[in-house]
This record gives structure tokens, sequence and C-alpha cells, in this order.
């Protein structure tokens, strides 16, 4: 008499361990996955579903919202809408009950960090540097996509009590200033210039930046008198 083996899978729940999305699961099979118990649900065995899945996995137990600490130092918490994740940064920060109304009235686009107040008074962005050292200054500074620490930016400051330092033609402490340095530097041929005292005016339809210590080579029309 003929033997015919039939595999029933999982007919009762089988425990295994943190879910690896590489792994095969099964019918019935449980991980755990962001601090919540998941099931596998699908009659067919698969690997390389995500969790979030829903014809496949199912929540089970629900844990903390928060997943583990445990070597996230530094790193911030996000959702996607379903999970709950550490990340090492913030696509976006918005912060006021109605910033997220104002860009969208504003019809701004790609807003990366948006701040909203609300006062009778002022509202301010407070940044300050407790440093003491010669070059010690709290500063904004915007960069162009090819910008570096030495081109490419637009700094807007102010310089400390403690403020030393000659690099930034910057007279002593408690300076504010508001200088660029473009992310070009070469050749640029003058349109219009002019002369008055030690001072050279120049216009030109090139492209214009500087890096600190070097200004553009000027190709003038004629020599200045």
């Amino acid at each position: 008499m003929a033997t015919q083996l039939i595999d029933l899978g999982n007919i009762r729940f089988i425990w295994k361990g943190d879910w690896v999305v590489t792994n095969t699961y099964e019918l019935n099979d449980v991980v755990r996955y962001n601090n919540i118990v998941w099931v596998y649900v699908n009659q067919l065995p698969a690997a390389n579903i995500a969790i979030t899945n829903a014809a496949y996995w199912s929540r089970m137990v629900e844990g903390s919202e928060i997943p583990p600490t445990e070597g996230q130092a530094g790193k911030v918490l996000k959702t996607d809408g379903t999970l709950t994740f550490w990340s090492d940064s913030f696509d976006t920060f918005l912060i006021g009950a109605d910033i997220t109304d104002f860009i969208t009235a504003a019809t701004l686009t790609d807003v990366a960090l948006g701040i909203e107040g609300n006062s009778t008074s002022f509202v301010q962005t407070a940044l300050v540097n407790t440093g003491s050292g010669v070059s010690s200054s709290a500063d904004f500074i915007a960069y162009a996509s090819n910008g570096t620490n030495e081109s490419g930016w637009i700094d807007m400051g102010i310089t400390n009590q403690s403020f030393n330092d000659p690099t930034f033609s910057l007279t002593g402490p408690g300076d504010g200033y508001v200088f660029m340095s473009g992310a070009i530097a070469g050749v640029v041929d003058v349109d219009q210039y002019s002369v008055a005292g030690t001072s050279l005016n120049v216009i030109s339809d090139g492209p214009h930046g500087m890096i600190a210590g070097f200004m553009f080579d000027l190709v003038l029309p004629v020599a200045p008198t």
C-alpha cells in the first residue's frame, strides 16, 4: 500500500525570532520587528516580503511604539505612518502650529526647514556661539549645490566678544556682517567699469564669485585711468 505524505505546513505558531527580510517564511511563522510581533498569514512560503505587506504579514502583538534605543545614539525617531524607526536625519523639519498652512498658501516648494511663530512682539530664531576663541562667531550660512567650505556660500553673522581674527577683514568683537564667496572663480570679461578714487566698480555678464584671498582676474576693455 502506497503512502502519501501531505505537508500541512505549520499547524501551530512557530517562533522564528527577529524578522530577516531574506529568510523564507511560511504560514503561522511568528517574528519580531520594530518591537512588534508579526505572524505570517499567506498560504505560500516566500522571502523578501515587506513586513508591512498585509497579504503576507499581520500584527499579532503590539509592543511599545518606540523601538529599542540601544545603539541608536545621536539618531532621530521617525515614522512612515505605519512603523516607527530610528534614522540618521530628518528629511524635513517643520516647527509651529501653522507652518504647513503657510507653506501651502505661499506655494513654497522644497522646504527643508520651516519655522512659524505667533507673537504680538517679534519672533526670532536664536543662534548663539558660547565659544571664546579669537575666531568665534555665530553664522547663518546658505550654500550653493556645489558649495564647499571655501566657496559657494553666503554668510550672515556676528563676531563674539573675544573675536580677534583678521582673516575675513572684520574689525573686531561685535561686528555684524553679510558676505559671500561665489562657487566659480576664474577669468571674467568686464562689460562696464568705473573708477572712483581707489575703488574699481565693474559690471559683467559672466559668472561672479571669489574665494577668500583670491579675486577674479579682470579682463578690462581698456586700461583704467
